[in-house]
């Protein structure tokens, strides 16, 4: 994709691929040094984002985001709208692409194993943490020596799951008005203290009584996942479909794996599910292909380029971010209204133009 750019544009990039949890931390030390790259696209921005624009070391990316803000969802804007304080004013600052929740995941051969169920899986919060409690004795009777029933993850090292999995219990317990969408926080309201009061107790009570690795207290993002895949641990609640993903290749175990959504909270009332916000250019490939100019033009383009991905990434998988930015450089210069401008009147090219190009924004190219 960056060579695609750099013959399209004349412009040089110097890229790298860094795995999450080390991208974490160069990302940090990059922004400390005031060093930083051009572009980062990152899962975790909660951690780095917010202090960030407060603290005014991001670039202002309004004209990007701004234009597109109906067909964003709020949850997206309010993620990427941030304070910077010393402009003294709000302004996006990461462009949103993808959105992600929270899913459980379960071994469903090892709950079958130890003479359970999964369609008797409760459908309330704490009652489904607790259903996979005795299990553990079961399973550790039957040679599973070293095993847990629940992968809480009892940690801030994170960067992500230990605060997604606390919000989920926060959640849960009725505690939804912590953070209202005026930025003010109620940590002293009486139902969202009682909340957190229940959530870090039913932490606590589940770590002491054995059904949460030890070691949980200082995992950081990756760590539950390898619990998991490693058959220590009974059932995680962790970010995206990657826990699942990552055994694609592994029949045998990725049909053990069984997906659940969110249950009922503790009252019995449908609980919000937290859904995180990840800033890069995948949307907007989907929209220059089907076209700015028409809705159905949009939804053709991200079907069509999903569907793309599906195959290319199936066959040749390190090959698709290479086919995402040839077709990229292709639409914006020999297709600018997309798929939508093929059947209606030839129009003004350079709104798509910018919005593809403008998005990469190199040092050298200002």
């Amino acid at each position: 994709m960056a060579a695609d750019y750099e013959k399209a544009s004349g412009n040089k990039i110097e890229y790298s691929i860094i795995p999450f949890v080390a991208l974490q931390q160069k990302m940090i030390s990059a922004l400390e040094t005031g060093h930083p790259p051009d572009v980062i696209s990152f899962d975790g921005i909660q951690t780095t984002l917010v202090l960030n624009a407060w603290k005014g070391k991001l670039a202002d990316v309004s004209d990007i985001v701004a234009p597109h803000e109906k067909s964003l969802s709020k949850t997206a804007l309010l993620s990427t709208k941030l304070y910077n304080a010393k402009e003294k004013r709000r302004a996006y600052y990461a462009v949103p692409y993808k959105c992600s929740s929270e899913p459980f995941h379960v071994w469903g051969s090892l709950v079958e194993k130890a003479g359970y169920k999964m369609s008797d899986v409760p459908n309330k919060w704490d009652e489904r943490w607790n259903w996979f409690k005795p299990m553990q004795a079961k399973l550790r009777a039957k040679g599973m020596r070293k095993f847990y029933s629940l992968g809480i993850q009892m940690t801030t090292v994170g960067p992500s799951d230990g605060n997604n999995t606390f919000h989920g219990f926060l959640l849960a317990n009725g505690g939804k008005g912590l953070v209202t969408p005026d930025g003010k926080q109620h940590a002293d309201d009486p139902v969202v203290r009682e909340a957190i009061i229940k959530t870090i107790t039913y932490f606590t009570d589940a770590y002491k009584q054995g059904y949460i690795p030890p070691g949980a207290i200082s995992w950081n993002d990756a760590d539950d996942n390898n619990a998991f895949h490693a058959k220590l641990i009974l059932a995680d609640f962790d970010g995206t479909l990657s826990t699942e993903l990552a055994m694609w290749h592994y029949p045998k175990e990725f049909s053990e794996c069984v997906t659940l959504g969110l249950p009922l909270g503790n009252d019995g009332k449908p609980m919000p599910a937290m859904v995180g916000v990840i800033p890069s250019i995948e949307m907007v490939v989907w929209v220059a292909v089907g076209g700015r100019g028409a809705l159905w033009g949009a939804i053709a383009g991200t079907l069509l380029v999903n569907f793309g991905k599906d195959e290319i990434s199936s066959a040749l998988p390190s090959m698709w971010l290479y086919a995402l930015g040839l077709l990229f450089v292709l639409v914006v210069t020999f297709l600018p209204e997309g798929i939508a401008g093929l059947v209606r009147a030839p129009g003004p090219s350079n709104g798509t133009r910018r919005f593809g190009l403008a998005f990469l924004r190199p040092r050298n190219a200002e």
